[in-house]
């Protein structure tokens, strides 16, 4: 029997009839998957004796913020407390012209960055993940020099490594598929 067929068949226990569509926020004695911005999934039961989320190399969730916001919210670490964000809508007329520059002019070499990695783990250490983003970014030599794609590429490629942000989603049959595949390839 495969793990997806077994994630199937204890649905029942997971996501009871009365809890399918849920409306408002998570409720205690619910199931929740976990999901961070590298894209690993962990799923979590909201019991009586659970206090905090433990995922990865984040810093505990208090279970008080995951049982205030609705599924698909998503929470982010800043200052070393678990914010709710909101995602914005970032639409704009530039995105529809036409771009014919690139960067293949700058070197290649990773010399660009003038912060040193002592530096930036002290950074990490006490400033949020965006201000570290930020001093990434300003103190890149060619940065300002790259396209606006690749100054997106850039940003987002630090955001997913220095911003702890996690999303919490619905344990539908899918999201527990896909969790357990990722978790463990090997007993699918």
């Amino acid at each position: 029997e495969s793990l997806c067929a077994h994630v199937l068949k204890s649905l029942s226990l997971i996501e009871p009839p009365a809890m399918a569509f849920v409306v408002g926020n998570i409720p205690r004695g619910s199931h929740v998957v976990l999901r961070d911005s590298e894209g690993t999934q962990k799923v979590f039961f909201l019991g009586a004796s659970c206090t905090e989320l433990k995922m990865g190399k984040y810093g505990p969730i208090p279970i008080d913020i995951v049982l205030e916001v609705p599924y698909g919210a998503t929470l982010r670490r800043d200052s070393g407390q678990w914010e709710r964000v909101r995602r914005s809508a970032d639409t704009t007329e530039d995105d529809k012209v036409e771009v014919v520059e690139n960067n293949q002019h700058l070197a290649q070499d990773n010399s660009a960055q003038s912060l040193t990695p002592s530096e930036v783990k002290e950074l990490k250490g006490t400033c949020s993940g965006e201000a570290v983003v930020e001093a990434l970014a300003s103190h890149s030599t060619t940065f300002a020099s790259k396209t606006k794609f690749a100054q997106e590429k850039y940003l987002k490629k630090k955001q997913q490594k220095h911003v702890q942000q996690v999303v919490l989603l619905r344990p539908t049959a899918m999201e527990l598929c896909e969790t357990y595949y990722k978790m463990s390839r090997n007993k699918v």
